[in-house]
């Protein structure tokens, strides 16, 4: 297995399958990544806090609005930092920073069209592509968004996602 092969590679550290254990060995550490199956995200997160660690979270988040204020009201009681992240906005070598800085000092010239492609279905495509335009864009709402499926993807990805059950 993967938590095999981790343990053979770092032989000091404690191995578990349950992640309620890693909580027994609170004083050992004192901040958490939880990137666990998406439905355990706030079940992951809610006792690191408590514990008083810090806390990154991959996206999602939660699988409910009443689990995202249960967090943000037990992050505001803890005062314990908090982020939940996605992968290639906080990346070791920074692409997408580097993008955002070229566009910013005009190196590029005037952006007007930004084009993103992905396989999969449209959920996929909303929750990254439409939010990414926005990024690069200083916050600010486009103008325009368009979507279109074509190709011999388009319907290739048409299973339940964790990621999105609580959207829309």
């Amino acid at each position: 297995t993967n938590l095999d092969k981790a343990a053979e590679r770092f032989k000091d550290a404690r191995k578990f399958v349950d992640l309620r254990r890693v909580f027994d060995h609170a004083k050992e550490f004192d901040a958490v990544v939880v990137s666990t199956c998406e439905h355990t995200h706030a079940f992951a997160t809610l006792p690191a806090l408590q514990l008083g660690k810090h806390v990154y979270c991959e996206k999602p988040l939660t699988l409910t609005i009443d689990e995202g204020k249960l967090i943000e009201k037990v992050v505001k009681e803890t005062g314990r930092v908090f982020q939940v992240g996605t992968m290639q906005r906080t990346e070791i070598d920074q692409r997408f920073l580097l993008a955002i800085a070229l566009i910013r000092d005009g190196r590029i010239g005037k952006v007007h069209t930004v084009y993103g492609v992905a396989h999969g279905w449209a959920a996929h495509m909303l929750s990254h592509l439409i939010d990414y335009s926005m990024w690069f864009n200083d916050y600010s709402r486009p103008r325009w968004v368009m979507a279109q499926a074509a190709g011999r993807h388009k319907l290739a990805d048409v299973h339940a996602s964790p990621d999105y059950v609580g959207g829309f």
